[in-house]
């Protein structure tokens, strides 16, 4: 740890030689409500993102001498003025907001207006108010939304501020609560709480310094090796009371809501599950047979991981068109462990050697569903559709013989994803003989 932390401050030494050098790119964007984000590209290869937040004196020379100590050490910087967020936060109408939707949102598009090869779960970072405001979203944040979070000097909210919503569930995101020279290690010991997997710290250092370091650091520490571990993937382990592992591909907004919500449920019943966030797996071009591969590798890996012989494939939107092409593509000794392929609002369409930009923007290289899904054995298949839902197709399979169920609302069935769930396990038991729960 010595030896790294020499390194960074060598890496600082440096950063500071040249950090005129780093110039922030042209074009502002929306942030939602964190107001509008300021893009600074990394020089060089990009190791990492992070949002920034400023201090309570907004985004002034001092927050961008911080962005350029990051830049130049490899960090794509989206930069946050907090008094124009705060501002925008207090002119919502609820009690509480729930920026972490925001961060998430500026992220992709910030990474998308880059052209990056693979997207990076960003960091949060911020000093002071700005680093109190970057603690309150980790804190609301779920599962695989953000890499980690380092703040350093946080300091309570103004009173007028209006308040980040409280957590619906628990999430040990990882990262740092640092006190800088100016502060002392208790202060940072505050900051952490209610963040098991943020360490205290104190670096010996002016603020902005003590944030670079410590960011830059962190990113060392967490940089993904080959793999399953290069793959976005999140792991709800559990006793496999079953028999069975679900695997989950995600909608082309990534791993959220529903495909998070149906996982947890997953694993509330004895499930053990495994989510592939297709946002970050076809942020770069991929095609058929390496997504069949990836898949395959998951199946085989995972049945050993969590002791379990048995698969459910599960797919929504995006991830519910590629599933039976992949399925198909299988070796028959891993598709052979697959009994069931739950597929959540399936449309008659799906497109692979595509980048996931490529297919929300449109794209006329498409290769039809419905013959896949007749190559796959209908007794295996489930498929689920909103009542008001034009493009699912669900309803048109019936007749081949594969499970259909209708539910209310449309593309994302108002909601209730918890009903999703428990048909996906009840079909579950059901194939394998097992009593209903």
């Amino acid at each position: 740890m010595r030896r790294m932390i020499l390194l960074v401050l060598a890496l600082v030494a440096q950063i500071l030689a040249g950090a005129a050098s780093a110039r922030a790119d042209d074009g502002a964007l929306d942030a939602g409500l964190l107001a509008r984000a300021r893009l600074l590209p990394a020089l060089g290869e990009t190791r990492a993102v992070a949002i920034l937040i400023s201090d309570r004196e907004g985004w002034d020379e001092r927050a961008m001498a911080v962005a350029r100590l990051l830049t130049q050490g490899g960090v794509l910087v989206i930069g946050i003025d907090l008094p124009a967020a705060l501002a925008r936060m207090g002119g919502e109408g609820d009690a509480c907001v729930s920026p972490q939707w925001s961060a998430q949102d500026v992220s992709h598009e910030a990474q998308r207006r880059l052209d990056l090869p693979a997207y990076d779960l960003p960091w949060l970072a911020g000093i002071g108010e700005g680093a109190t405001l970057a603690l309150n979203i980790a804190r609301q944040a779920r599962a695989a939304t953000f890499a980690g979070v380092v703040a350093v000097d946080a300091e309570p909210a103004r009173a007028t501020d209006k308040p980040v919503c409280p957590p619906t569930e628990a999430v040990d995101i990882g990262g740092a609560a640092v006190s800088s020279q100016r502060r002392g290690f208790v202060d940072a010991v505050h900051a952490a709480a209610g963040l098991p997997g943020v360490k205290p710290g104190k670096i010996s250092l002016p603020p902005g310094e003590a944030l670079a370091v410590r960011l830059l650091q962190e990113v060392e520490k967490t940089r993904p090796g080959d793999g399953t571990a290069a793959l976005p993937v999140t792991e709800l382990p559990a006793a496999p009371a079953h028999g069975f592992l679900a695997i989950v591909y995600s909608g082309d907004g990534g791993w959220r809501d529903l495909d998070k919500d149906v996982a947890q449920y997953f694993q509330d019943h004895g499930v053990p599950t495994v989510g592939l966030d297709m946002l970050r797996y076809f942020w770069s071009r991929r095609s058929a047979a390496e997504a069949a591969a990836d898949l395959a590798h998951l199946i085989t890996h995972y049945r050993r991981v969590f002791g379990a012989d048995k698969v459910v494939l599960v797919g929504y939107s995006f991830g519910a068109d590629l599933l039976p092409a992949l399925y198909n593509l299988l070796p028959p000794e891993v598709r052979g462990s697959v009994f069931q392929l739950s597929l959540l609002g399936l449309s008659d369409k799906t497109s692979f050697e595509v980048t996931i930009g490529e297919f929300l923007g449109g794209n006329d290289d498409t290769a039809p569903t419905r013959p896949e899904i007749a190559r796959i054995p209908a007794a295996a298949v489930q498929c689920l559709q909103g009542r008001d839902d034009e493009e699912a197709i669900c309803g048109s399979l019936a007749a081949g013989g594969v499970e259909v169920v209708v539910t209310e609302g449309s593309h994302h069935f108002d909601g209730d994803y918890g009903h999703l769930a428990e048909v996906i396990l009840a079909g579950a038991l059901r194939r394998l003989g097992l009593p209903a729960q």
